[in-house]
């Protein structure tokens, strides 16, 4: 923070390695950018094997549509990745005007808002649902739980009105699909 002056810094689009050329010179402003590729491309490489992965095991749960449950011969969710990347792709035709910079912030920002929506129900969750063996949360484990609801709940304030709205309505998409899943398991 204190390498380089305030407005350099924020309006910068490789702050890191703006900050290691200032400290070492240009080649570390070169070795730090070439981690942040690789850390980038490990982390899209993650991500693209979710978009399968996620709705893979949530159908094999029964609470997503069947035709996600089905593998190639190579075990690989074929239908969770392509339809995972129409939907990528949309998101990214939608905000086409934005820079690269932007339009990354803001997928980011809602990948984070749906992790921590999921931790803020679990630990919401573990005051409510019994402990096995039906034993009492124990002080430790209410203190955490509790921490991390607060963290989360901060989280997502911070992650801004515009990624917590967005993140409501394609979380709200979800939820025909869930009743239409749940009705079916019913009757």
């Amino acid at each position: 923070m204190s390498a380089m002056p305030p407005d350099e810094l924020a309006n910068t689009s490789a702050p890191f390695a703006e900050a290691a050329r200032v400290l070492f010179g240009d080649w570390a402003a070169s070795f730090v950018a070439v981690g942040a590729a690789i850390s980038c491309l490990g982390a899209l490489n993650g991500w693209i094997l979710i978009t399968g992965q996620m709705p893979l095991a949530i159908a094999r749960d029964g609470l997503f549509p069947s035709a996600f449950a089905t593998t190639s011969a190579r075990g690989t969710p074929v239908r969770g990745l392509l339809i995972g990347a129409v939907l990528s792709s949309a998101v990214v035709a939608t905000n086409y005007t934005e820079n690269l910079v932007a339009l990354f912030t803001f997928i980011a920002l809602l990948a984070t808002l749906s992790v921590l929506i999921a931790y803020l129900a679990c630990s919401l969750a573990s005051f409510f649902i019994p402990e096995p063996g039906g034993s009492r949360l124990t002080r430790g484990a209410a203190v955490t739980a509790g921490l991390g609801f607060v963290y989360s709940l901060v989280a997502v304030g911070g992650a801004g009105v515009d990624a917590v709205f967005w993140g409501v309505i394609l979380m709200l998409a979800g939820l025909p699909v869930y009743f239409w899943m749940k009705r079916g398991r019913t009757s």
